[in-house]
């Protein structure tokens, strides 16, 4: 995992053998630098920013700022732990040296869903490595519910850190109000308590503190998923082909909403605050009837299981090619220095020998110059003498 915490890469050093990194969300930008990667933010969204490829000129400003702003203070504390690295492996090392271990990095993300990225040999997209088509299949009763959800069904679920049921009167009272007006369509809900729920649940709606989250998505009544746009059940969804509607709350939730928003994959109500009567159940309603979003979240899912390997498969080839070659993925850009991989040595030179030609040719421009000046002076006066000489003698 290599998600700001550096210091695990001093196992390689202790083991004296090569890293495969691994980064469960898309690329994170701050290490590009570290890792020898290159990263361009006029078209790479920084990840904490809900920002959609093309950017605006404005949204490139912002990218731009941000990108380097969260890279400097991200660097200032993570270089701290290499005072760890020093006191439990006797490792006196830098955070930049440590991250020269790493031999590749499997990256949670696919350009079907989060854009092009600018990636070298050494980083490979495994995104959808969790997803697993051979699931359990579902428990009886709700195998049974399922198959009876004729009219179509809908998963609402925040994960495993969110409990729904801890959410303010007014928010559940519209989410009963919403699932009540859409029956005879059912919802499937994920509730860890449902003692803590308030009362007044509607008939259609069947909670259960565990779903088997791709079992559900895998049947053919599941219309459409209420998320609050994590990735990984994102992924899961774009696999098998579920619209979304979007609840985001925190981390890269709002950035993932606003993409599938962005491919008509999705209807994102941006925040809770965001959650009415009118907005959920019109985003509801689009999901079920309007073809346009099961269209296109059918294309993005070909586009995502297109591969010549799947995500596991890609990722154990790549793990077990480190093992045999070490470091041959490694982008040599990794030791260079920051200002070496931004070419900014190259830059100074240029901009020495540049200096330098034009300070040569304008000396020689003002040598040549004074050489014609002085020429013609010479040369001007002599007609001026000879010109007095024939009048005088004219007069004569």
């Amino acid at each position: 995992m290599l998600f700001v915490l550096p210091c695990y890469l001093a196992f390689g050093r202790h083991l004296n053998l090569p890293i495969v990194g691994v980064m469960t969300t898309n690329f994170q930008d701050w290490v590009s630098h570290l890792t020898g990667n290159p990263h361009n933010p006029s078209f790479v969204p920084n990840l904490f920013l809900s920002l959609s490829q093309p950017m605006t000129f404005w949204e490139r400003v912002m990218n731009t700022f941000v990108t380097n702003k969260v890279r400097r203070d991200l660097q200032y504390y993570m270089s701290q732990q290499s005072d760890y690295v020093k006191q439990y492996f006797n490792i006196d090392e830098s955070i930049a040296e440590l991250h020269k271990g790493i031999a590749a990095i499997l990256v949670n993300s696919h350009h079907s869903i989060d854009g092009i990225g600018q990636f070298t040999q050494g980083v490979i997209e495994v995104g959808g490595l969790h997803v697993n088509e051979e699931s359990d299949p579902l428990p009886q009763d709700l195998q049974k519910w399922m198959d009876e959800s004729t009219h179509g069904c809908l998963l609402f679920t925040f994960g495993s850190m969110v409990r729904i049921e801890t959410f303010p009167r007014p928010v559940l009272e519209t989410f009963y109000k919403v699932f009540e007006k859409i029956a005879p369509v059912r919802v499937l809900m994920k509730i860890a308590r449902k003692e803590d729920l308030i009362p007044g649940l509607p008939k259609n709606v069947l909670t259960k503190s565990w779903i088997p989250q791709v079992s559900v998505f895998k049947h053919k009544n599941t219309k459409g998923f209420i998320t609050h746009g994590g990735l990984m059940s994102m992924q899961e969804a774009v696999y098998f082909g579920i619209p979304l509607i979007g609840i985001p709350l925190f981390g890269d939730q709002p950035k993932n909403m606003k993409i599938g928003a962005s491919k008509k994959i999705a209807i994102n109500l941006g925040s809770v605050e965001n959650v009415t009567v009118d907005t959920l159940y019109d985003a509801i309603n689009a999901i079920l009837h309007d073809q346009t979003y099961r269209n296109n979240m059918k294309r993005i899912s070909h586009l995502f299981k297109d591969r010549p390997m799947t995500a596991a498969d890609t990722a154990v080839y790549w793990t077990e090619y480190v093992a045999r070659n070490g470091f041959a993925l490694q982008s040599p850009a990794i030791h260079l220095a920051w200002w070496q991989q931004n070419l900014l040595d190259v830059y100074a030179f240029m901009l020495v020998c540049f200096a330098a030609a034009f300070f040569v040719v304008t000396a020689l421009m003002f040598f040549v110059l004074r050489k014609l000046i002085k020429y013609f002076r010479s040369n001007g006066s002599c007609p001026k003498k000879e010109k007095g000489s024939s009048e005088s003698k004219k007069r004569k």
